[in-house]
């Protein structure tokens, strides 16, 4: 099966997205040294390939099968939304596979368009 991509686009000049944390679930944000680290990582194993396109993207975004539906998702993107404002980014992506309509709906509450394909 072929599948294809959107890619989805936030100005973060609009005010950050502030859905309910979900309750005690196992969703454990990164300690800012981890965070930092791990943004470096990333970055590094980027640079250069053909992942490397010089935006900021929230991706991938993965719920367990038995916590979907609770706001874990919706929680974790809007944490990434304010995270990013806080460090001054003023726009932020999200590659959804078309068709993935939970992704697609969750992404469009928290002030995400669709810009046409990916790639």
């Amino acid at each position: 099966m072929s599948r294809t991509r959107s890619e989805y686009r936030r100005d973060l000049s609009a005010p950050p997205p502030t859905p309910a944390r979900p309750g005690t679930h196992a969703v454990v944000p990164a300690a800012d040294a981890g965070r930092d680290a791990l943004a470096a990582l990333l970055l590094d194993a980027y640079r250069g390939t053909i992942d490397d396109e010089g935006r900021h993207y929230i991706d991938p975004v993965a719920t367990a099968a038995s916590r979907k539906g609770r706001g874990i998702g919706a929680w974790a993107v809007a944490t990434s939304i304010r995270l990013l404002q806080r460090d001054g980014v003023e726009g932020v992506g999200a590659v959804i596979t078309d068709g993935n309509v939970a992704s697609e709906r969750l992404f469009a509450r928290l002030g995400f368009t669709r810009v046409g394909p990916w790639g």
